[in-house]
């Protein structure tokens, strides 16, 4: 047998959402059991003999079937035809006969394949299971029972954190959710801390806080917790608005009510679910990161470039106490543990609320372009560098500096030229020492040589002038002042939610009582004020 490294990682996500990919990954094989057995045996009941009506297999991407295929970074064969043949057996049972529609000539090398493969996955990626290249444990993905994405009547089920943590409470499944982190835990030799990846503003925030509060319950605050809250970029305003008036036009004023109360309804949801996240997430973790899916220079969006951005700046902000020496070679600077890294985080101002940015650029780091690498990614609504670069205006923009003025910095760099990580990380720090204006103020900094392939982990932008193959990468976490403000506005946002008839439906079917509502806007307000009162 082969040594097959596989991610220490759970994820929870309904079947629907799992494409082509079976449950138990590629490590099993996942025969369908109930299948083969009710045509081995002659089944029946009272009625007659037992029918099964199976779903077709939602098809692969080609870049999966590539990777397949080849067996790159996998070390494992993957008896591709005799999946392939499996499934054209189902299809002609069912008296149907699909042609894929990734297949494509044979033209060029393997790796040249692959790599073409990839450049299509913008367009053809529907699920993320169609660009991960990471073979999962069998007890990796637990699919929610019960749990669909969209409901008989078409409206997305799932969508209330409440909805999430009432599953969490259903049946006994909090043991279950136990028992499925400590398998893995009980595999580390040291264990470090937990990365957490959630869509906070849906049902998965709820599931999310039940899961945490089992970490918090069996490794109490001894380990570190980091939370990236994956969230969709808000995009929807301009275009809703010229639907309801196309529709409004065709079908009268119906429409247009329709339209104009669906976009309440979801941003009384959203209010309701940013304000249960901050209040009941956060105080489980040592640092909370939103990340936005922002899409740049008015290009089209797709789910496939919002998880590149996404899972490029956790990898890029996680990379300190990520790295390992290299024997006889300084290939990076700036190594911590995740514990040093919250610690600095949170020594000025005691919350956990931080902001990034990212900026990318093709080919290697270059210091004197940082500033005008295209920022691909932000979670904040400014950066300091652009409000830096105003003209200023008065008493307003001098409060919003010292707003703006960081409590605390991590600045990462991958992609630094071959043996100058060194001279890279002295010239960052000398550049950030210069821009600040207040001094003491603690500053991570990590320069490594690593940078990202391209275009298997990350889109391309067809607009570049450079074709390089490589992407380097400039994330930027801050704690300021600014995050006091944002959470003030965010309990205003969350009590006037809840105070609408509304919103006081939804908190009562997701289970929160009056009591409970004021207390979640009681803890936002008490964050708020930890930037600026010293007693905290």
């Amino acid at each position: 047998g082969e040594i097959v490294q596989t991610p220490r990682c759970v994820v929870y996500d309904m079947r629907s959402s799992l494409g082509g990919v079976k449950q138990l990954g590629y490590l099993c094989d996942e025969a369908d059991a109930f299948s083969s057995t009710v045509s081995s045996s002659a089944l029946k009941t009272w009625t007659g003999e037992v029918q099964v009506h199976e779903q077709p297999r939602v098809k692969k991407s080609e870049y999966l079937r590539r990777l397949e295929e080849e067996g790159v970074e996998t070390g494992v064969e993957i008896d591709v035809e005799e999946e392939e043949d499996r499934e054209k057996r189902k299809e002609e049972e069912n008296g149907c006969v699909t042609v894929a529609a990734d297949d494509v000539e044979n033209n060029g090398t393997d790796i040249d394949q692959l790599v073409e493969a990839a450049k299509k996955l913008k367009h053809d990626a529907t699920h993320w299971t169609d660009f991960s290249k990471a073979l999962f444990h069998p007890r990796t993905v637990q699919v929610m029972d019960g749990i669909f994405e969209t409901s008989s009547e078409g409206v997305k089920s799932f969508a209330g954190f409440g909805e999430g943590a009432n599953w969490a409470m259903e049946l006994d499944r909090r043991e279950n959710l136990r028992e499925d982190i400590r398998k893995w835990v009980e595999e580390c030799d040291y264990l470090r801390g937990f990365h957490v990846f959630v869509e906070d503003h849906s049902g998965f925030g709820g599931l999310c806080e039940k899961v945490l509060e089992e970490v918090r319950d069996a490794h109490g605050q001894g380990v570190s917790v980091l939370a990236f809250c994956c969230r969709k970029q808000c995009k929807e305003e301009k275009g809703s608005r010229a639907k309801v008036k196309e529709n409004n036009n065709r079908d009268g004023d119906d429409n247009e009510f329709l339209e104009i109360t669906q976009k309440r309804n979801d941003q009384r949801r959203l209010m309701l679910n940013d304000g249960l996240s901050l209040a009941r997430i956060s105080q489980l973790t040592d640092a909370y990161i939103p990340l936005y899916g922002s899409q740049t220079n008015g290009q089209e969006h797709s789910a496939y470039q919002t998880s590149a951005r996404t899972a490029t700046a956790i990898d890029t902000i996680t990379t300190p106490w990520r790295l390992k020496p290299t024997p006889g070679f300084e290939s990076f600077v700036g190594a911590e543990s995740m514990a040093s890294f919250t610690s600095r985080m949170q020594s000025q101002a005691s919350a956990p609320f931080l902001q990034t940015s990212m900026f990318t650029r093709r080919g290697d780091f270059v210091f004197e372009d940082a500033i005008s690498m295209e920022p691909l990614f932000t979670s904040s609504s400014s950066i300091i560098n652009q409000r830096r670069s105003g003209t200023d205006n008065g008493d307003e923009d001098e409060d919003d500096e010292d707003a703006e003025e960081a409590m605390a910095e991590s600045h990462v760099v991958r992609g630094a030229p071959f043996g100058q990580s060194r001279g890279v990380c002295e010239q960052l720090e000398k550049r950030l020492r210069a821009v600040q204006r207040v001094a003491g103020i603690p500053i991570g900094r990590c320069v490594a040589g690593a940078s990202l392939p391209l275009p298997m982990t990350y889109p391309t932008n067809d607009n570049s002038t450079s074709k390089l193959p490589f992407l380097s990468v400039y994330a930027m976490t801050r704690q300021t002042g600014t995050q006091g403000k944002m959470l003030s506005e965010k309990a205003i946002n969350f009590e006037r939610a809840s105070r609408s008839s509304g919103g006081k439906s939804v908190l009562s079917s997701w289970g929160y009582d009056f009591d409970e509502t004021c207390e979640v806007i009681e803890r936002i307000r008490t964050d708020a004020k930890r930037y600026t009162d010293d007693d905290f």
